[in-house]
């Protein structure tokens, strides 16, 4: 597992409006990047999709955002 830096909590789990300000984009980019993978398997909770850390990780560490659409 990829480690990220010490200023994202070490959770299993965040929310989109979680994750928006520690990767610098809006909270709505990262539900369209949810959408199409960029964060791998996103996992369903009863309050709604989360982002696992794993997931976080592999895209803080490959930072390679998708094409505009």
């Amino acid at each position: 597992m990829s480690e990220l830096p010490g200023i994202v909590p070490r959770k299993l789990l965040f929310r989109p409006d979680e994750v928006a300000p520690l990767i610098g984009v809006s909270t709505r980019t990262v539900k369209r990047w949810m959408g199409q993978g960029v964060f791998g398997r996103i996992k369903q909770t009863p309050s709604g999709a989360r982002i696992t850390y794993d997931g976080l990780a592999a895209y803080y560490h490959d930072k390679t955002p998708p094409a505009a659409s």
